[in-house]
């Protein structure tokens, strides 16, 4: 019903010879594997609203000059994706005043984006994700395994937000977290070449900026190990080389985003919408999970949404 009298306002103005607010909305994004929310949320918007206006972070400019030039332009909403995007912005963003909707953070709360989920204060709100508590969880019932390897880079926000999520889960489930630590993103191909820790049945890929720019290294790399991978790192498919994983649904995030942002735009107050999760799709490739002998009972078979080669 606010919608409708919005757009009714709107028509009434531009048969008086005015003209509709036009609203504008900014975007950072710095991962090319999470157009498809970008996408999902501007159709959402333009659906809602053909006025407002996408603006974007220049990505020739260094970070924080970019997320400058995007404030002085006054957008009524900026919006931004995973972790250490969404904290650099964030940093920008509050003492300007413009309110902020992200996506793609693997924990609001436990990086210090949002002080409540219910009331996440700070001028803005956003959708979280709960993928690396169910990956761990299908792992260990899929695999039986003991102790999980995980590749973990200190320096990266999502990656410690993401490790600590992981921990709690194993703990529950009565396993143990093994760390590969990588301090930066030279140092990987050493670790790798050190294969799997000792005593690790299991590897978990956990989402963050580090591990999607060394996806391709890292999956040539986990299929000479002997041990099942999971992920928990790609938007809507499962990695080549991994048995099995949970990925965040790419157009549920978009849309998330765009009702929050549109209720902000709405005279909503960023801090008092509430933090959404993302919907998740379980996969599973049969080839892979064959390939190390696994047997997946039809009880845990019917758990995944997308099922990948086997027979």
């Amino acid at each position: 019903p606010f919608l409708v009298a919005v757009c009714a306002v709107a028509v009434v103005l531009a048969a008086c010879g005015g003209a509709p607010e036009v609203r504008r909305v900014a975007i950072v994004n710095q991962l090319d594997s999470l157009n498809a929310i970008v996408e999902t949320f501007e159709e959402e918007l333009k659906s809602a609203d053909e006025s407002i206006q996408f603006i974007y972070l220049d990505r020739s400019l260094d970070f924080e000059d970019g997320v400058e030039a995007l404030l002085e332009q006054a957008p009524d909403v900026i919006a931004t994706l995973n972790t250490p995007v969404s904290l650099g912005v964030g940093a920008q963003a509050q003492p300007a005043g413009v309110p902020q909707v992200f996506g793609m953070v693997t924990d609001p709360l436990g990086s210090d984006l949002v002080e409540d989920r219910t009331l996440p204060g700070r001028n803005r709100t956003g959708v979280g994700l709960l993928q690396i508590q169910k990956t761990v969880e299908l792992t260990v019932r899929a695999t039986g395994a003991d102790a999980i390897a995980v590749l973990h880079q200190p320096s990266d926000p999502a990656s410690v937000s993401g490790l600590a999520l992981a921990e709690e889960a194993a703990a529950d489930l009565g396993v143990d977290i093994v760390l590969m630590v990588v301090p930066e993103d030279d140092d990987l191909d050493d670790v790798l070449r050190l294969g799997p820790p000792a005593g690790a049945d299991a590897f978990l890929l956990i989402g963050s900026p580090f591990a999607a720019r060394n996806l391709g290294d890292i999956s040539l790399v986990i299929r000479t190990w002997g041990i099942p991978a999971a992920s928990a790192l790609t938007v809507d498919s499962l990695p080549t080389g991994f048995a099995l994983g949970v990925a965040p649904d790419s157009g549920d995030i978009g849309r998330q985003m765009a009702e929050r942002a549109l209720a902000i735009m709405n005279e909503g107050e960023a801090g008092k919408i509430p933090v959404g999760v993302a919907d998740n799709v379980t996969l599973i490739d049969l080839d892979e999970i064959s390939r190390h002998s696994i047997q997946i009972s039809d009880e845990l078979l019917v758990e995944f949404e997308q099922i990948l080669g086997g027979t």
